[in-house]
């Protein structure tokens, strides 16, 4: 009982202690006090609403399981980028003529399996054909040159029920969340506070997220396979490039969830299937070389050997409201200076491969088109500003008049547009990126 009271007592002296020094120190610098506290308030905040967002694409998930994530969450102010196969982390090869990767503190026999796709930056796809430890693995195929503390990724479909990888920013904290089930329960191998050097520096929403205008992803699609798209939203921040289908069921494109390398894509018949988004100009003239210009980017397949059938514009043809389209065979952006009619155009041979097209313009600078990270065509002059309209920004088709033409038939699994000319180096991280995907090239 002694011993007791005394142990209380000095507890209470050494607390008393501890809050007049506290209490001191607080009225000696309050504002820094005050800073503090609002700093710690916000982070267990961001903390809190990142675990809501992830909820919400575990939800998702459970709904459609080819949901590929890219969207921000408005109510809690949180992004959630790419979700993925597990794998994601740095490794290194060993030499150019050797099919080893030595893995830097990962688990290879956790997040690989025999036959997976494995994609080491700056390195040809790779299957992986055994895996010697959590460190170790063998490929079937040498690569290419040696490289290290690097980064390395499993691209593998996300249609089926098992593990993946979903990373949520909110703030300054990323909520990492492994899962290995998503029914008839969701298990979860782990949740863990990441930096920002684990999320793939070659996302389109990371390279430059204030130029990323539209970005339309068919794993954003709610709905199941082969059924119409009623609606689709844009995965930017960018409000105002929300893309809607037409009101009529049976002029929207379907979903088809193994389209392309097992992942979902929008099939057009090519008929009467389009979307119809807003009328707000997205590309900027302003004549800058770092922001200025339109970069267009899509993911799909011809199903039809005619030209002329339009993947995405905002082109009136007949009522000179031109501003660019981007076809099967050309892109055109038209000149502002002289009334709409004085038109840019790069043009491209139209197959029925599946194709990663990149469509570039800068004002003054020529426009160019770049099929699987390689210059096919380039203008000879450009102009100084594309024209601004109210024509709609169309998927699968252009408008003519009060009715849609060059309708597109095929598949169209991304469209990606920013307001400015990416540069070569930011085009090649996203042509990376969406290669990993979809195993284009």
């Amino acid at each position: 009982m002694y011993r007791s009271g005394f142990s209380v007592l000095l507890l209470t002296i050494i607390v008393c202690a501890v809050g007049a020094s506290l209490a001191l120190s607080a009225l000696s610098s309050s504002t820094q006090v005050a800073r503090t506290s609002i700093n710690v308030a916000d982070a267990v905040q961001d903390e809190s609403q990142a675990r809501n967002c992830t909820e919400k694409v575990l939800a998702k998930l459970r709904l459609y399981k080819f949901y590929g994530g890219d969207e921000t969450f408005s109510t809690e102010k949180c992004r959630v980028y790419t979700v993925t196969g597990t794998g994601i982390g740095t490794a290194s090869v060993t030499a150019g003529s050797l099919t080893t990767v030595n893995g830097i503190g990962t688990q290879f026999t956790v997040d690989f399996a025999v036959g997976d796709i494995i994609a080491i930056s700056g390195q040809p796809l790779r299957t992986i054909s055994a895996i010697g430890s959590n460190t170790s693995l063998t490929v079937d195929l040498a690569y290419t040159a040696a490289v290290s503390s690097t980064t390395y990724g499993i691209p593998k479909p996300r249609t089926d029920n098992g593990t993946r990888l979903i990373q949520v920013k909110r703030g300054n904290k990323i909520l990492e969340t492994k899962i290995t089930q998503i029914n008839p329960k969701i298990i979860i191998e782990y949740q863990k506070f990441v930096t920002s050097t684990s999320l793939d520096s070659n996302n389109p929403y990371i390279i430059d997220p204030l130029a990323l205008r539209l970005w339309l992803k068919a794993d954003r699609a709610e709905s199941n396979n082969a059924q119409p798209i009623i609606s689709i939203k844009n995965a930017t921040d960018d409000i105002v490039d929300f893309a809607q289908v037409s009101t009529t069921p049976t002029f929207a494109p379907i979903l088809i969830t193994n389209a392309i390398n097992n992942r979902p894509a929008l099939r057009f018949d090519g008929i009467d299937d389009f979307l119809t988004g807003t009328a707000t100009s997205i590309h900027n003239n302003n004549n800058t070389a770092s922001t200025g210009g339109l970069t267009v980017i899509v993911i799909g397949k011809s199903n039809s050997a005619l030209t002329n059938q339009t993947y995405i514009s905002k082109f009136n043809a007949p009522n000179n409201k031109r501003e660019w389209r981007l076809q099967n065979d050309n892109f055109v952006a038209t000149d502002l200076a002289t009334a709409e009619q004085s038109s840019e155009t790069v043009s491209l041979a139209n197959n029925t491969n599946t194709r990663i097209i990149a469509a570039r313009w800068a004002p003054s600078t020529a426009s160019s088109i770049n099929i699987n990270n390689t210059t096919a065509d380039n203008a000879i002059a450009s102009f100084a500003n594309i024209t601004n309209t109210n024509t709609p920004i169309i998927v699968g088709g252009q408008q003519q008049g009060g009715s849609v033409s060059g309708l597109f038939k095929g598949d169209i699994a991304e469209i990606l547009v920013y307001q400015k000319r990416l540069s070569d180096a930011e085009l090649n991280a996203i042509n990376s990126y969406l290669n990993n995907k979809y195993r284009v090239y």
